[in-house]
């Protein structure tokens, strides 16, 4: 077991309602988010998904490389995920 994964498992559903959104994950970094969130939200996804593949992607905001980076890292922690670029930030009604 990875050593952020008891960690997380401890906390409170309550602390990350404020994150997580309809559409993404976001939050004021680093105090609702940062690197540790974001990789356990990476190793989550891929578990609750069961993806064979996750590719991360990320905006131009200063704060973005490392988050995307996070994330990806749980992905490939968990089994599976890529690291990609920065990519135009859409809208929820717009498709890639």
């Amino acid at each position: 077991m990875v050593p952020w994964a008891e960690e997380a498992r401890k906390a409170e559903v309550g602390q990350y309602a404020k994150i997580f959104k309809a559409y993404d994950v976001c939050g004021i970094v680093p105090d609702e988010l940062d690197e540790e969130v974001a990789e356990a939200v990476g190793a989550a996804f891929v578990r609750l998904t069961g993806a064979a593949s996750v590719v991360t992607a990320h905006d131009m905001r200063t704060s973005s490389p490392l988050l995307a980076e996070a994330v990806a890292r749980g992905g490939v922690r968990a089994g599976r995920g890529r690291r990609r670029g920065r990519v135009p930030a859409l809208q929820p009604w717009e498709r890639l």
